[in-house]
């Protein structure tokens, strides 16, 4: 069920600290017209943060004895955040403490998922720089779901779910879903990979040092993508007209709903409600994504299934309706 799957556990991610956002690397983000326009808060929110992160390519000791031993154990690349935890000496020079991840050595998915990891260490103090990190938005992320009216909740989805102009993620992101921090490294289970090419269901945005960033959902995941990795691609879109809207149709086999259109959502990470074979159902889109069509759909349900999350409207492929005769 949409409602509660969706929009009942965004904001909760977001109201229990587990918003997902990008972690290892200053971005630079430049604000992007986004597709769907949630209402506006007045509550602004500033919070400014003093993070640590490297000047330089540095190099991080596992141990402290392996300081004096010269035993390197991963090289950060410049302009790299990590977490700060204490600060020792060893002749006469400075070193923190740290925790990190090996985000910076990532390529893939596939190399994600075997390799990533956060790690202990030390580097030189002088190695590194304390920065003013502001971020801004953070508690109101999702305010304005909130404040829609149930009455008006429907209308908010269907142009939610049916909007065709697609947020394409354009470069691999490695996002972390415990604080908006760029130096949170709890634990590796909190972060996530999102792969060049998916596709983002924007939701809402947060802005970093001034930088955009949006949130939203790939996968089953909540993430938070710099806005200047990302690209707004329109699909070609048939708008059934009124006329055609009144032709009935019935879903020809069982099926799910879905949050979107194209192969990314056949998975069952987007599967919303589930509709039976037999079901009558209006169509109000049609396109066609990754060689398939794909129909804009809303359903008729009772006022007890609607209370209890269902959401009338989804994408289903064509193939799996056909008309009433």
């Amino acid at each position: 069920m949409m409602t509660s799957t969706f929009v009942k556990t965004a904001s909760a991610a977001v109201l229990t600290g587990t918003l997902l956002v990008s972690s290892y690397t200053p971005f630079t983000a430049k604000a992007n017209t986004t597709s769907v326009q949630l209402k506006s808060t007045d509550k602004e929110d500033v919070k400014v943060t003093t993070q640590v992160k490297t000047t330089t390519a540095t190099n991080v000791y596992a141990k402290y004895a392996d300081i004096k031993k010269g035993k390197v154990a991963h090289t950060l690349p410049a302009g790299t955040y990590i977490k700060k935890i204490d600060t020792v000496e060893l002749n006469g020079k400075k070193y923190y403490s740290i925790t990190y991840s090996n985000a910076h050595e990532i390529t893939s998915k596939k190399d994600f998922d075997k390799n990533f990891d956060i790690f202990k260490g030390y580097v030189k103090v002088s190695d590194t720089l304390k920065e003013k990190v502001t971020i801004s938005g953070y508690d109101s992320l999702f305010s304005s779901w909130d404040d829609i009216e149930e009455a008006d909740l429907n209308k908010f989805v269907k142009s939610y779910i049916g909007n065709t102009t697609r947020t394409v993620v354009t470069k691999n992101t490695i996002s972390n879903s415990f604080s908006p921090r760029f130096d949170n490294f709890e634990d590796a289970v909190f972060f996530d990979f999102t792969k060049k090419g998916e596709i983002l269901i924007f939701s809402d945005k947060i802005k970093i040092n001034n930088k955009t960033y949006y949130v939203g959902i790939t996968q089953e995941t909540l993430v938070m993508i710099p806005a200047t990795s990302t690209k707004k691609v329109k699909t070609p879109t048939k708008v059934y007209t009124t006329a055609e809207r009144k032709v009935s149709y019935k879903v020809t086999k069982d099926t799910f709903t879905r949050l979107s259109f194209g192969k990314q959502f056949l998975t069952s990470d987007y599967a919303m409600d589930k509709v039976k074979a037999g079901t009558k159902v209006q169509v109000l889109k049609e396109v066609t994504a990754d060689g398939k069509k794909y129909v804009f759909i809303k359903l008729k349900y009772s006022k007890k299934q609607l209370d209890e999350g269902y959401t009338p409207y989804g994408w289903i492929l064509k193939d799996r309706i056909k008309k009433v005769k």
